[in-house]
């Protein structure tokens, strides 16, 4: 401990204060774990309790949503439990799963803690919890019942009404009658779903007095005595049918509904004062944990500052101390001021001289660093124009090598054209040659015609003689061989047509032939010059490229040297400044040696004073010392 002692008060002021600081520092954090550690188990004991707590509560809130969903749909149960379970049955019992689950959670947790009473809660929760899944299960047993002895009779009642329905509207130009009896129809059948939906015995006579209606506008009608005799029939099938639905109503018991809604409800209505009773108990143990909490923080906060009260009593007595063991340095210093002046002012006297002669030298290469400056500015200008018309030189360049690409493209779709119409020029001399042979071919078949002709001819002369030789009986076969002869006098005339029509066809083919060949070979030169056109504008392309790549080196090495140029200039510039200020400061330093002469003398008188001072303090401090030995 003396150890210890001794070495904090060899520690400077600084230091102490430091360590003080350190101390309370951690005192505050030991005071901030303790803190956090009590809330933060606090919070980690009670809050999963709230949540799950919370949880069960909307498990069950959903179970009751869809009991509500089931109740508004029981009514239809005709229909809806034909197949089997509702789909709102089977999401409530998954809820009541859930909400099992959670009860069973919160149990462990209660047994856990120890704590019995919550436990009990828990227990009477799950209870209530059985109760209400169980008894709401009996009511949607004896609605499925209802729904599976009515389901039959409700779709035969609905087939019947549609028939009679369907039947009255098959009726040509009806009269005011049977549109009247088909309004009164729709309003029974309003009845009918309404009924449907309220399972309400009393609806029975407004629906009975609206088919009333329908029967007698049908009696009254201008039908036919069968027609109205089948509609009244359907009529009565129809309301006989309702009234078997409203029969298996009363059969199975419509009051015994609400007795059982009221009855399975009566365990819902304790379930929530019982969490809500739960949730207050949680948050009352989080309450007196808390002012616990605050208990433990507050006496430890008064520890704390105990401490720090009697930390700073130490420090102080050591502060004290350490000052007066300063005071004594500084008395001894002060006498050692007085010899250190005079050395001082000779010193400041001997700098004076020099700083003269340094502010001359300055001022001489001040005056050069500035003409150098001036020199590389001119040759940083000249750099950079050059660097520009290097940029020029290269855009022109590009503009080249781009104009040589597009032509060399040019080139090359021209070519590709070429080979396109050389191709189509190819396709059409094959055409033009098969025109030809087609020629020659129809040329031969007009021969064929025109000898066919000739023969033709021939047969209706003879056959004109005999004719003749026939007296009257042959004058009709004398006129046949007389058409026949025109007939081929003319096919005769257009074969020498058809023949004319071929010779020229064939001359034109001739012709088109020779162009065509004349075109190809002029395409093929063509392609020829094109092609060496093409290599002449890749090979400019190519040489274009290269200058400019070569002139883009240029450029660059150029805006480099005008970018260490620049820097040549800044640095001379910053040299000459500093010389500059080198020279003024040189003045100032001048000033501010005879300045310092001036000061030492005020020096002198103040280390007077401050011996008197410290002579002051030291008789304080001795006062304070005894004191504190006290």
């Amino acid at each position: 401990m003396d150890r210890v002692a001794g070495t904090f008060e060899e520690m400077s002021i600084g230091t102490k204060l430091a360590v003080s600081f350190a101390a309370v520092l951690f005192l505050t954090t030991c005071l901030g774990i303790i803190s956090y550690f009590t809330l933060n188990g606090l919070v980690n004991e009670s809050i999963p309790e709230l949540e799950i707590d919370g949880k069960i509560a909307v498990s069950i809130l959903q179970m009751r949503r869809y009991e509500k969903d089931f109740l508004m749909e029981d009514s239809k149960s005709q229909k809806f439990f034909a197949s089997g379970k509702s789909q709102y049955i089977d999401t409530f019992e998954g809820y009541y799963t859930q909400a099992m689950k959670n009860i069973a959670l919160l149990r462990t947790i209660r047994e856990k803690k120890g704590d019995k009473e919550g436990a009990y809660r828990v227990d009477e929760l799950k209870r209530l919890l059985v109760e209400y899944r169980t008894k709401f299960y009996a009511y949607e047993l004896k609605v499925r019942e209802k729904g599976d002895a009515g389901y039959g009779i409700v779709a035969k009642m609905a087939a019947k009404r549609a028939m009679l329905d369907g039947n009255l509207g098959a009726i040509q130009d009806p009269d005011a009658n049977i549109i009247y009896a088909r309004s009164e129809l729709h309003r029974a059948q309003g009845i009918e779903s309404l009924y449907l939906s309220k399972a309400d015995i009393s609806l029975q006579e407004p629906f009975h007095s609206a088919m009333d209606s329908v029967m007698a506008a049908i009696a009254n009608s201008a039908a036919g005595k069968e027609t109205k005799d089948a509609l009244i029939f359907g009529a009565k099938s129809y309301a006989e049918g309702f009234d078997e639905v409203a029969a298996i109503d009363r059969q199975i018991g419509l009051n015994l509904y609400d007795g059982m809604i009221r009855e399975y409800k009566v365990p819902v209505h304790s379930i929530d004062p019982l969490i809500e009773k739960d949730m207050q108990e949680v948050w009352d143990s989080i309450d007196r944990s808390s002012r616990a909490a605050t208990y433990t923080v507050l006496f430890s906060a008064l520890a704390l500052l105990g401490l720090i009260i009697v930390l700073d009593v130490l420090i102080l007595g050591s502060i004290t101390r350490s000052l007066a063991r300063t005071a004594g340095r500084v008395e001894s210093a002060s006498h050692q001021m007085f010899a250190t002046a005079d050395g001082v002012n000779t010193a400041t006297m001997s700098v004076n001289r020099t700083m003269q002669e340094i502010s001359r030298g300055t001022e001489g290469q001040s005056r050069e660093l500035l003409e150098s400056s001036r020199l590389m500015h001119d040759a940083n200008t000249t750099t950079k124009d050059m660097a520009a018309n290097i940029e020029n030189i290269t855009a022109e360049a590009q503009g080249v090598a781009q104009r040589a690409q597009e032509g060399g493209e040019s080139a090359q779709r021209a070519r590709q054209s070429l080979g396109e119409i050389s191709s189509s020029i190819g396709e059409s001399a094959l055409s033009i040659k098969e025109l030809q042979k087609v020629s020659v071919e129809i040329g031969d078949m007009s021969d064929t015609i025109n000898e066919l002709a000739e023969q033709t001819n021939m047969l209706a002369l003879n056959a004109a003689i005999e004719a003749s030789r026939a007296g009257d009986a042959g004058k009709g076969f004398t006129v046949v061989s007389d058409e026949v002869r025109k007939l081929a006098d003319q096919s005769s005339d257009a074969t020498e047509q058809i023949k004319k029509l071929l010779r020229q066809v064939q001359a034109t083919a001739d012709g088109a032939a020779q162009t065509i060949d004349r075109g190809t070979k002029r395409i093929d030169a063509g392609r020829v010059i094109v092609g060496e056109a093409l290599e002449s504008l890749q090979s400019i392309n190519s040489s274009v490229k290269q200058i400019s790549a070569k002139i883009s080196t240029l450029g660059t090495a150029a805006q480099e040297n005008a970018l260490k140029i620049d820097k040549c200039t800044a640095n001379i510039s910053e040299v000459a400044a500093i010389a500059e200020r080198t020279a003024v400061g040189s003045e100032e330093v001048c000033a501010s040696s005879e300045h310092m002469a001036q000061a030492m003398k005020d020096v002198v008188v103040s280390a007077k004073q401050l011996e008197d001072e410290v002579r002051a303090l030291q008789r304080l401090l001795g006062t304070t010392g005894r004191g504190n030995g006290r």
